[in-house]
């Protein structure tokens, strides 16, 4: 059921307080809390602000504890109202014995300290047996997102570093600028090395030119809809949906599919009408019927976004979208719908809208009132 955290606390640092404003959140759904960062809220970010809070979270140690209301003026009473706690690198912190008292953590007990740019992430999702077993090292942080597999190989071609079996990387994934598709050189004379496993994408607009190379963050493009099964003489396709209030350039993305085939997009996504949307046909590979995974990256090799249908195992798939069966498709249940999980954000339409505004012709359709609240920020 949704739970309303009005009025809620939150601590990880000693003094700071973070009170939760007017939010409620929906079952099933992540909510990432900034701490000591300016922002504006939205549906799946909060933002502490920067005034009145002194210190970052501890690197080494510190703990994180969540209070059903702003009474805990003292361990006693904050026994009553603390509802789940956390603490890493040390035992004996602040509320230990108030969330020992209150049954929801193991006496000296604690999570282990994790390297620098990993993160602390429960195991499984949602797991809480009160215990620092509950949680694990994670090495590829997925904030707003249930999928902790580390999705990028070793060698990445395309993100700008020379690896093993790679002759160069000019940070993209386009032929014929002297560094091939698959990052080997290419001479003059020689034509562009075919790649077996890549699709080229048909450009919407030519390819913006000059400018510097801007940084995209996930969810700024999404993966709107896509039929993996479709009717007979039909083929499969992906729709992309830009979600920012500017035209994108796509050379040098890519889609990559289970299989880790890639199709390469290029030209431009607009910021508006139709030319926001960009239709991906037959893309490289095969979307398996039953399940699958879909995963768009930038030119750097960032993910973008991800998408995991049917019965495609990511470490967790009851939050995976419907796998839509011939002729249907799966779509978000209004462009650009995203709550960072797919269950949530995605349903079958009997009436996939290839290019164009989705329409889910289903139970699960979201309501007008639903659309006209989203906050696409």
């Amino acid at each position: 059921n949704p739970i309303d955290l009005t009025g809620y606390d939150l601590n990880a640092v000693s003094g700071d307080y973070y009170t939760f404003p007017n939010f409620t959140l929906n079952s099933g759904n992540f909510v990432v809390i900034h701490w000591r960062a300016d922002g504006t809220n939205t549906a799946t970010d909060l933002y502490t602000g920067t005034s009145g809070f002194g210190a970052n979270m501890g690197n080494t140690k510190g703990w994180v504890a969540l209070f059903k209301s702003t009474d805990h003026t003292n361990k006693t009473t904050a026994s009553k109202t603390i509802i789940d706690y956390i603490e890493y690198g040390v035992v004996g912190n602040t509320w230990e014995s108030s969330a020992v008292a209150a049954g929801i953590w193991t006496a000296g007990d604690y999570i282990p300290n994790v390297q620098m740019g990993n993160s602390l992430e429960r195991q499984p999702t949602g797991s809480d047996t009160n215990q620092s077993l509950d949680f694990k090292d994670q090495s590829n942080p997925t904030s707003q997102n249930s999928a902790s597999v580390t999705l990028l190989p070793t060698v990445q071609c395309g993100n700008g570093q020379i690896e093993s079996g790679e002759q160069c990387d000019d940070g993209n994934l386009v032929s014929g600028d002297s560094c091939s598709s698959t990052c080997q050189t290419e001479t003059a004379e020689a034509a562009p090395p075919p790649a077996d496993d890549t699709a080229t994408s048909t450009p919407l607009n030519p390819p913006l030119s000059g400018g510097t190379k801007k940084i995209y963050k996930l969810g700024d493009v999404v993966i709107n809809e896509f039929v993996s099964d479709p009717a007979d003489n039909e083929v499969e396709w992906i729709e992309l949906y830009n979600k920012t209030n500017g035209e994108i350039n796509l050379t040098g993305w890519w889609i990559e599919e289970g299989s880790k085939a890639k199709t390469k997009l290029a030209g431009v996504i607009s910021a508006s009408g139709v030319g926001r949307y960009k239709v991906i046909d037959k893309p490289a590979g095969n979307l398996n019927n039953s399940g699958d995974i879909i995963i768009l990256y930038d030119a750097n090799g960032k993910i973008i976004d991800q998408i995991a249908y049917g019965n495609w195992d990511d470490g967790n798939t009851t939050d995976n979208a419907p796998a839509a069966n011939d002729p249907g498709g799966t779509a978000r249940k209004f462009d650009g719908y995203n709550t960072f999980n797919n269950l949530n954000d995605f349903a079958e339409t009997s009436k996939p809208t290839k290019g164009v505004s989705n329409i889910i012709e289903t139970e699960d359709e979201v309501s007008a009132e639903v659309k006209a609240k989203f906050d696409f920020s």
